[in-house]
């Protein structure tokens, strides 16, 4: 049973289920520093994280001898996260496609044990306002250039439920995001009509009946 408005799945919010535990980052996410060895001739993608939880792109390609600073490989379903813009929401999964790529030092890499966490379910936990707090108060510096401290954010607790609960959990959010989706899509629908409603309605007031046939 997923929590109702208030009960955060992460740490810092509301009461835990009975079966739930809680624990430190450090328990179920591991640093990856897997430096990218680079030649100057081979390509190279590059990926950067977009905030408000959308996720790991591309950002570009660049031949080897164009990288001026270290670069670090990812690996696909680890999680990636900004250290500047994490209190933003730039985080995510590594996608399949994007396996092998690499990111700047401005990135952290993290492994997830799968054998407690669902990959899904982390995703899902870490797009919370709350966690998103966390990862404020674990960011130093001034207001617009805060970095995320890898020691600190690795203390943060997080709810943690059994595997198994958290595949029910994550099949009841794919549901609601599904339905959340239709209702996106129809309103863009409808909103298309209503904008072609205006373009003929304006058409036929300045030119006339005809106007839309000529």
């Amino acid at each position: 049973m997923v929590r109702a408005e208030g009960e955060g799945l992460e740490g810092g919010g509301g009461p835990m289920q009975n079966n739930w535990k809680r624990v430190k980052l450090e328990q179920v996410i591991f640093p990856s520093k897997i430096a990218a060895k680079i030649s100057p001739l081979l390509e190279y993608r590059q990926v950067t994280v977009r905030m408000n939880h959308k996720g790991l792109v591309l950002r570009e390609e660049k031949q080897g001898q164009e990288l001026k600073s270290n670069q670090w490989l990812i690996k696909t379903n680890q999680f990636v996260l900004s250290r500047i813009d994490a209190r933003n929401g730039a985080m995510g999964i590594v996608p399949p496609e994007l396996d092998g790529a690499i990111v700047t030092n401005d990135f952290l890499r993290y492994d997830i044990d799968e054998k407690q966490v669902n990959i899904k379910f982390f995703n899902y936990l870490t797009c919370t306002d709350s966690f998103l707090h966390q990862c404020n108060r674990a960011s130093e510096g001034t207001t617009n250039r805060k970095r995320l401290r890898p020691d600190i954010f690795l203390k943060i607790e997080i709810c943690l439920p059994n595997i198994e609960d958290q595949k029910r959990i994550i099949e009841y959010l794919d549901y609601l995001w599904a339905k959340f989706a239709d209702v996106k899509r129809h309103q863009e629908e409808t909103e298309q009509e209503l904008q072609t409603l205006k373009s003929r309605i304006l058409t036929k007031t300045f030119l006339g009946d005809g106007a839309e046939n000529a």
